[in-house]
């Protein structure tokens, strides 16, 4: 058997380390069996009489408001109760801070990093820990995404143009430019089969609603990689992704795997300033000066 060379897959780990990042909202094996048909509304718990509602201050209306609006634990989620979380959520999106664990190619993964969805034009910036090799970084900025690999290209970033329709990763585009949890939301949303709310968690100190959700494995890749999505070969028809939102509707963690590899992603700190650059132009070569 043919094995990939540990420095190409070092490199590999890194340039998808975005597309990673999205993905952990699309999900992991579904072991139940999915009914796109099952999905019923949440059952509301706490409508008032109409005496007492008529008799209630606007502070006690609003809290009654909260009230319904919030899934009893355990009850289903509807594809329009889906939307909504999803609309509040793009809405809610600014900077953020990120922090992803798991597995990318049998590559442990351990990356820290910022990004900015603010302006209409998504920026990141994270490192990657690749264990005894060093770190790894990679930037994305002005749709140019840069990859740094400790112990190759002398020490400087590969670019990739992701507008650039002949580039080797041009098809990656759109989905590297989906790595934040409020796009990743909406993809999920496209491939949505069932879900349920599983109640009110604590994540890193903040309180969230946390979702489990069921999506249709090719549909979430196809609207992750579009025409480049991989065969789908032996995945499931079905996927499975745990998401928590926070009262402002900002993604704060998601959970997702396939195959028994497991991605955690927490966020945190939205709206925090970030300084996200590209690399000084003496520290970057192409792909094809690297391969030179």
């Amino acid at each position: 058997m043919t094995r990939t060379p540990r420095r190409l897959r070092l490199a590999g780990a890194a340039a998808v380390l975005p597309l990673a990042l999205g993905l952990t909202a699309c999900g992991g094996d579904d072991k139940e069996a999915a009914d796109p048909g099952t999905s019923a509304a949440p059952t509301d718990s706490t409508a008032t009489p109409a005496d007492d509602a008529a008799s209630a201050t606007p502070s006690e209306d609003a809290e009654a408001s909260d009230s319904a609006d919030t899934p009893t634990a355990g009850s289903p989620i509807t594809a329009d109760d889906l939307a909504a979380i999803t609309a509040k959520s793009v809405a809610a999106a600014s900077s953020f801070k990120v922090s992803l664990t798991g597995d990318i190619m049998g590559q442990q993964l351990s990356a820290q990093g910022v990004g900015d969805v603010s302006g209409g034009k998504p920026a990141l910036q994270m490192t990657m820990d690749m264990g005894g090799s060093g770190t790894a970084e990679v930037r994305l900025i002005d749709n140019i995404y840069y990859v740094r690999v400790p112990g190759q290209n002398g020490g400087k970033f590969i670019s990739f143009d992701l507008s650039d329709p002949t580039g080797p990763m041009s098809s990656l585009g759109d989905s590297l430019n989906q790595f934040d949890p409020a796009s990743s939301l909406k993809a999920v949303q496209s491939a949505f089969v069932k879900g349920t709310y599983v109640g009110e968690e604590d994540v890193e100190g903040t309180s969230a609603k946390h979702y489990s959700i069921v999506v249709d494995t090719k549909k979430i890749l196809a609207a992750f990689a579009g025409d480049s999505a991989p065969g789908l070969g032996k995945l499931p028809k079905t996927s499975k992704s745990d998401i928590w939102i926070d009262d402002e509707g900002h993604v704060v963690k998601t959970v997702s795997g396939y195959g028994g590899t497991t991605l955690t992603g927490i966020y945190s700190d939205w709206g925090t300033d970030v300084n996200i650059t590209a690399p000084p132009k003496s520290q970057v070569t192409d792909l094809a000066s690297s391969m030179g």
